[in-house]
């Protein structure tokens, strides 16, 4: 029985060197929210909760962070959710993804 043990955490510890745990940074440029993901390279708009972005928004084409470039391909839903004094936003080629309701209440 304690052979069987031990080569079942033989084999978890193992399998835990293989694996790779992803991590989410936040960022603001000029008021939008970005989220960088370490696993695949990229970084998303993401609802900041900030209500009061107003007028022309530019999205980043991509994120710089600790001199590493993320290239920004999706907004994530409720990204713009009621920011009502919006009068436009531009999105880069790079963004292949909107989320549902990424742009409600918005005027």
């Amino acid at each position: 029985m304690k052979s069987f043990i031990h080569k079942i955490l033989l084999l978890c510890v193992l399998a835990s060197f293989g694996h790779t745990t992803a991590w989410a940074v936040k960022v603001i440029i000029d008021g939008v929210n970005y989220s960088i993901n370490s696993n695949n390279q990229t970084a998303s708009v993401v609802n900041g909760k900030n209500p009061y972005l107003s007028g022309d928004i530019k999205i980043a084409e991509s994120v710089t962070y600790k001199d590493q470039i993320y290239k920004v391909t999706a907004i994530e839903e409720k990204a713009f959710s009621n920011c009502k004094n919006l009068t436009s936003v531009t999105i880069p080629d790079g963004v292949t993804s909107i989320g549902e309701d990424a742009f409600v209440l918005c005027i």
